[in-house]
Protein backbone atom coordinates (compact mmCIF):
# COMPACT_ATOMS: atom_id res chain seq x y z
CA UNK A 1 0.00 0.00 0.00
CA UNK A 2 1.07 3.51 -0.61
CA UNK A 3 2.33 4.84 2.70
CA UNK A 4 5.20 7.12 1.75
CA UNK A 5 5.02 10.44 3.56
CA UNK A 6 3.52 13.18 1.49
CA UNK A 7 2.59 11.13 -1.58
CA UNK A 8 -0.82 11.79 -3.10
CA UNK A 9 -1.69 8.07 -3.12
CA UNK A 10 -0.79 7.78 0.56
CA UNK A 11 -3.02 10.76 1.41
CA UNK A 12 -5.90 9.26 -0.58
CA UNK A 13 -5.41 5.84 1.08
CA UNK A 14 -5.45 7.41 4.54
CA UNK A 15 -8.68 9.28 3.73
CA UNK A 16 -10.34 6.05 2.53
CA UNK A 17 -9.19 4.15 5.60
CA UNK A 18 -10.30 6.95 7.91
CA UNK A 19 -13.82 6.89 6.41
CA UNK A 20 -14.02 3.15 7.01
CA UNK A 21 -12.72 3.38 10.57
CA UNK A 22 -15.42 5.92 11.36
CA UNK A 23 -17.97 3.14 10.78
CA UNK A 24 -16.31 1.08 13.52
CA UNK A 25 -17.04 2.29 17.04
CA UNK A 26 -14.07 0.65 18.72
CA UNK A 27 -10.51 0.61 17.48
CA UNK A 28 -7.75 -0.27 19.91
CA UNK A 29 -4.31 -1.41 18.79
CA UNK A 30 -4.05 -3.61 21.90
CA UNK A 31 -6.84 -5.91 20.78
CA UNK A 32 -6.02 -9.47 19.85
CA UNK A 33 -9.33 -9.53 17.92
CA UNK A 34 -8.54 -7.03 15.23
CA UNK A 35 -9.38 -7.44 11.58
CA UNK A 36 -8.78 -10.80 9.93
CA UNK A 37 -6.32 -10.53 7.05
CA UNK A 38 -5.21 -12.60 4.10
CA UNK A 39 -2.17 -14.70 4.89
CA UNK A 40 0.62 -15.83 2.56
CA UNK A 41 -1.67 -18.62 1.24
CA UNK A 42 -4.33 -16.00 0.38
CA UNK A 43 -6.66 -17.34 3.08
CA UNK A 44 -8.49 -14.94 5.37
CA UNK A 45 -7.30 -15.86 8.83
CA UNK A 46 -6.98 -14.47 12.34
CA UNK A 47 -4.60 -15.94 14.91
CA UNK A 48 -5.23 -15.47 18.63
CA UNK A 49 -2.12 -16.33 20.66
CA UNK A 50 -1.09 -16.36 24.25
CA UNK A 51 -3.02 -19.03 26.05
CA UNK A 52 -1.67 -19.89 29.47
CA UNK A 53 0.24 -23.17 29.75
CA UNK A 54 -2.14 -26.16 29.94
CA UNK A 55 -5.23 -23.93 29.78
CA UNK A 56 -8.12 -23.90 27.32
CA UNK A 57 -9.45 -20.59 28.66
CA UNK A 58 -8.93 -17.19 27.09
CA UNK A 59 -7.58 -14.52 29.39
CA UNK A 60 -10.29 -12.61 31.26
CA UNK A 61 -9.43 -9.43 29.36
CA UNK A 62 -9.71 -11.11 25.95
CA UNK A 63 -12.95 -12.89 26.86
CA UNK A 64 -14.52 -9.61 28.01
CA UNK A 65 -13.56 -7.91 24.73
CA UNK A 66 -15.02 -10.58 22.51
CA UNK A 67 -18.68 -9.40 22.41
CA UNK A 68 -17.65 -5.91 21.24
CA UNK A 69 -15.22 -7.33 18.69
CA UNK A 70 -17.91 -9.64 17.30
CA UNK A 71 -20.44 -6.81 17.12
CA UNK A 72 -18.17 -4.04 15.86
CA UNK A 73 -15.74 -5.94 13.63
CA UNK A 74 -16.69 -9.50 12.59
CA UNK A 75 -20.43 -8.86 12.14
CA UNK A 76 -19.69 -5.65 10.21
CA UNK A 77 -17.01 -7.12 7.94
CA UNK A 78 -18.89 -10.21 6.79
CA UNK A 79 -22.41 -10.58 5.40
CA UNK A 80 -21.88 -14.32 5.72
CA UNK A 81 -19.00 -16.74 6.13
CA UNK A 82 -18.07 -20.26 7.14
CA UNK A 83 -15.45 -20.40 9.87
CA UNK A 84 -13.01 -23.11 10.85
CA UNK A 85 -11.62 -22.86 14.36
CA UNK A 86 -8.30 -24.68 14.88
CA UNK A 87 -6.60 -25.02 18.25
CA UNK A 88 -2.89 -25.58 18.80
CA UNK A 89 -0.55 -26.31 21.70
CA UNK A 90 3.13 -25.85 22.31
CA UNK A 91 5.36 -28.93 22.20
CA UNK A 92 5.24 -29.41 25.98
CA UNK A 93 1.45 -29.60 26.35
CA UNK A 94 -1.05 -32.43 26.00
CA UNK A 95 -2.02 -32.82 22.33
CA UNK A 96 -5.78 -32.96 23.02
CA UNK A 97 -5.64 -29.50 24.59
CA UNK A 98 -5.60 -28.00 21.09
CA UNK A 99 -9.10 -29.36 20.44
CA UNK A 100 -10.29 -28.21 23.86
CA UNK A 101 -9.03 -24.69 23.11
CA UNK A 102 -10.79 -24.66 19.74
CA UNK A 103 -14.06 -25.94 21.23
CA UNK A 104 -14.00 -23.43 24.09
CA UNK A 105 -13.14 -20.60 21.71
CA UNK A 106 -15.91 -21.56 19.26
CA UNK A 107 -18.44 -21.68 22.11
CA UNK A 108 -17.44 -18.22 23.38
CA UNK A 109 -17.33 -16.82 19.84
CA UNK A 110 -20.92 -17.97 19.22
CA UNK A 111 -22.15 -16.80 22.63
CA UNK A 112 -20.65 -13.35 22.04
CA UNK A 113 -23.23 -12.46 19.39
CA UNK A 114 -21.87 -13.83 16.13
CA UNK A 115 -24.67 -13.31 13.62
CA UNK A 116 -26.41 -16.40 12.25
CA UNK A 117 -25.06 -15.88 8.73
CA UNK A 118 -21.52 -16.47 10.03
CA UNK A 119 -21.35 -20.16 10.79
CA UNK A 120 -18.71 -22.19 12.58
CA UNK A 121 -18.54 -25.24 10.35
CA UNK A 122 -15.48 -27.01 11.70
CA UNK A 123 -13.66 -27.17 15.03
CA UNK A 124 -10.30 -28.95 15.01
CA UNK A 125 -7.39 -29.58 17.33
CA UNK A 126 -3.95 -29.96 15.82
CA UNK A 127 -1.83 -30.10 18.95
CA UNK A 128 1.75 -28.99 18.36
CA UNK A 129 1.52 -29.30 14.54
CA UNK A 130 2.44 -26.29 12.43
CA UNK A 131 4.25 -24.16 15.02
CA UNK A 132 4.43 -20.47 14.19
CA UNK A 133 7.49 -19.99 16.39
CA UNK A 134 10.20 -22.02 18.08
CA UNK A 135 9.27 -24.26 21.00
CA UNK A 136 12.74 -23.72 22.53
CA UNK A 137 11.88 -20.39 24.19
CA UNK A 138 9.12 -19.13 26.48
CA UNK A 139 7.94 -16.54 23.96
CA UNK A 140 7.99 -19.11 21.16
CA UNK A 141 5.84 -21.54 23.15
CA UNK A 142 3.54 -18.62 24.09
CA UNK A 143 3.04 -17.86 20.38
CA UNK A 144 2.41 -21.52 19.54
CA UNK A 145 -0.40 -21.79 22.12
CA UNK A 146 -3.05 -20.37 19.85
CA UNK A 147 -6.38 -20.61 18.10
CA UNK A 148 -6.75 -19.79 14.42
CA UNK A 149 -9.95 -18.61 12.78
CA UNK A 150 -9.99 -19.46 9.08
CA UNK A 151 -12.67 -17.78 6.97
CA UNK A 152 -14.14 -19.85 4.13
CA UNK A 153 -16.71 -18.58 1.63
CA UNK A 154 -16.63 -15.14 3.23
CA UNK A 155 -18.95 -12.57 1.70
CA UNK A 156 -17.82 -9.14 2.81
CA UNK A 157 -20.24 -6.30 3.46
CA UNK A 158 -20.34 -3.16 1.38
CA UNK A 159 -18.42 -1.33 4.13
CA UNK A 160 -15.32 -3.20 2.96
CA UNK A 161 -15.33 -1.56 -0.47
CA UNK A 162 -12.59 0.72 0.89
CA UNK A 163 -10.04 -2.07 0.39
CA UNK A 164 -10.64 -2.04 -3.37
CA UNK A 165 -10.04 1.71 -3.50
CA UNK A 166 -6.54 1.61 -1.99
CA UNK A 167 -3.64 2.09 -4.38
CA UNK A 168 -0.07 0.85 -4.20
CA UNK A 169 3.00 2.85 -5.25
Amino acid sequence: MAIQNGSEKAKKNLEILDKFLQTINIIDDGWAWDFPNKDSDNQIRKIITGYKVNSKELSIVEAKKMPEVIKEIWNKIFESADLEIVGYTDSEENEKLGLERAEEFAKLFRESGLKDEIKIIKVLGKGAENPVDTNKTLIGRYNNRRVEIIVKNGVETKTNDWRDQLEDE
